[in-house]
Order: C-alpha cells, then sequence, then structure tokens
C-alpha cells in the first residue's frame, strides 16, 4: 500500500523539485539552444539570462498546470505561442522538437536525482509520459500551424 501512496504523490514530489530547479532549466535550454542550432544551421539569438528565465518559468507554469490537473489553458497557450512564433520566424519544427527532447533529457537526469531511489524508475515513466505528450501537443500545434499557413 505504502508503493501505491508513494507513486500518487510522485508528480507533486516532481514538481517540488522542478520548482527548485530554475537554473538547472536555465543551464538545460543554454545547453540545448546551441546544440539544435548548430544542427539546424541556425544563428544563435542574442538571448540573456533573462530569456532563458522566460521559457523556464512558462514552462514551469505548464508542468505545474499538469501536476496540478487544473486544464491545459496554459499548456496550449505556452506551445501554440512558441510553435508560431518559431515558424513564423522561419525556424522548423524539427529544430523545436530537437531542443525540447534535449532539454528534456537534461531536466530528466537532474529531477531524477533528486528523487529517493526506489521511486526513481517511477519518477522517469511518469517523466517519460509528460515529456512524450508535451512533444507530441508541439508536433500538433506545428501541423495545425503549418495547415492554416
Amino acid at each position: 500500500m505504502a508503493s501505491t501512496q508513494a507513486n500518487d504523490d510522485l508528480p507533486m514530489l516532481l514538481l517540488k523539485i522542478a520548482r527548485g530547479h530554475e537554473q538547472g532549466w536555465i543551464e538545460s535550454l543554454r545547453k540545448a539552444v546551441p546544440k539544435s542550432r548548430r544542427r539546424f544551421d541556425l544563428p544563435m539569438p542574442p538571448w540573456v539570462d533573462e530569456d532563458y528565465r522566460q521559457l523556464a518559468r512558462g514552462y514551469l507554469a505548464v508542468f505545474e498546470e499538469t501536476v496540478m490537473k487544473t486544464g491545459t489553458v496554459r499548456r496550449e497557450a505556452y506551445i501554440d505561442s512558441i510553435v508560431e512564433g518559431m515558424l513564423k520566424s522561419g525556424v522548423p519544427i524539427d529544430y523545436l522538437v530537437h531542443v525540447s527532447v534535449a532539454t528534456q533529457a537534461g531536466l530528466l537526469v537532474d529531477w531524477v536525482a533528486e528523487v529517493p531511489p526506489e521511486q526513481r524508475p517511477a519518477a522517469i515513466d511518469w517523466l517519460m509520459g509528460y515529456f512524450a505528450d508535451y512533444i507530441a501537443d508541439m508536433m500538433g500545434a506545428g501541423a495545425r500551424y503549418l495547415l492554416r499557413g
């Protein structure tokens, strides 16, 4: 019975960890963006810490909304605005997937390291589902934008 309760509390534990990792989000983005930009031969944007911080805080709000089960309004608005803005500026959708997956891989490693060892497999499983859903939603937003355009 205790493991069921622990698994039920797992998303809240992950949210607590995520809230304490703003600098980790920024560092993950700071690593992912240049790698993805090089991969797709895109110029590096002149971003400063505040630009990365804004992305991280938006993503945290989306993550929080999911964990708290308060709907999908933030998630849809966040994904739609990022995808549409990037596609309008000529950035390809596969770049967005690349940078998102790279960022999420960094977050998964950082967050799971703070989960009690006996809960790590469940945390990895939960985060894999969350991140896969996020990427699927991003691809859907990209497809909708491209079909409109």
